[in-house]
Parts: structure tokens; sequence; C-alpha cells
């Protein structure tokens, strides 16, 4: 019997290859706005460190996309970096000064490999819950 992860995670995989299969099937409609192509693009996603983030990434990866992920602890960072899969970015959305430098380091890869940032996988955001490094004001109940 699948657990309840293992279920959800299935169903988000299966609607993953769906949603690109219908895309790359129906590019004709746009032919201005082009699918990007593998060999020649690079994804970011946001919030790559676990989550739907984490799927979006390593599926993306799967077919043959450079994949830049941003996470906000360093111990995420090496864990995507041993990995293998995701070229993670050290990066906390809420942070104005964090984005310059993720900026330039993002750039710098892609001109690097030689590809152009194909789509942006918007998925980091401020959950509002309480964690471990959100003011006392906005942590949840313990």
């Amino acid at each position: 019997m699948l657990d309840l992860v293992t279920l959800m995670g299935l169903m988000l995989s299966t609607a993953f290859a769906v949603f690109v299969g219908i895309a790359l099937q129906l590019r004709w409609l746009h032919p201005a706005y082009p699918v990007p192509q593998p060999e020649r693009s690079a994804v970011l996603v946001t919030g790559a460190s676990g989550g739907l983030g984490a799927e979006f990434a390593r599926e993306f990866s799967r077919l043959g996309f450079v994949v830049f992920g941003t996470v906000r602890k360093q111990a995420d960072f090496e864990r995507l970096e041993r990995e293998g899969l995701v070229k993670p970015v050290l990066f906390d959305v809420t942070s104005v000064e964090d984005a310059p430098k993720a900026v330039e380091r993002v750039s710098a890869a892609l001109q690097e490999a030689g590809v152009t940032l194909g789509a942006l996988v918007n998925n980091a955001g401020i959950t509002g819950t309480g964690t471990e490094d959100a003011p006392a004001e906005l942590a949840g109940p313990e």
C-alpha cells in the first residue's frame, strides 16, 4: 500500500509529464513563444530545497535542462551540490540584499554553460506558518 507522500509524488510526476507533453504538442499555437529546448535552455526554480520546488527541479533536470535551484540554507546548498542534479544558488527571496548576488551568479553560470534562461518556476514564498528562523511575532505556537 502506498503512503500519502509516495502517492502525491506519483501524481505530481504524472501531472508534470502530461503538462510538458501537452506543451510540446501545442507549441505551434504560439510560434512567437517557443517551448524552451533542453539543449539550449536552463530553468530557475525558487524554493528548490524541498516539496514542489524540489520535484520541479528534479523533473526539469531529468528532461535534460540545466537547472538552477534557490535555497536559503547552506546545508541545503551542499546537499543539492552533492546530488548533482541541480545547481544550487544561495538566495532568500525575502531578502532584497541577496537578489543582485544571485542574479550575478546565475548570469555567470548561464554564460559559462552556453545556455539561456528558458523558464522560471517561482515556487518559493513565505508561508507564515512559523519556522525556526522566523521573527517571534510571526512564529506559530510551539
